[in-house]
């Protein structure tokens, strides 16, 4: 005879709570990897940005003091 409470269902309920632990424990840890690597993306992103627009500068202010040079030794 089956058990009134509904005790006979304990083991499939226990096997759904555990798939439903690991999916959660998957999904956490599956936005943290998005999460980390998106951090490292940023942040490469922004170096090599930052050193190719240090370069352009750098080779723009060269020209600009140069003529500015000239003109300043034109004026003397």
């Amino acid at each position: 005879m089956d058990d009134v409470w509904g005790d006979d269902g304990d083991e499939h309920n226990a096997g759904k709570a555990e798939r439903y632990d690991v999916e959660r424990d998957s999904h956490k840890l599956k936005e943290e990897h998005i999460a980390v690597g998106y951090r490292e993306a940023v942040d490469e992103a922004k170096e090599t940005t930052l050193q190719e627009g240090f370069n352009v500068g750098y080779a723009d202010a060269i020209l600009l003091g140069f003529q500015l040079g000239k003109l300043q030794g034109l004026l003397r």
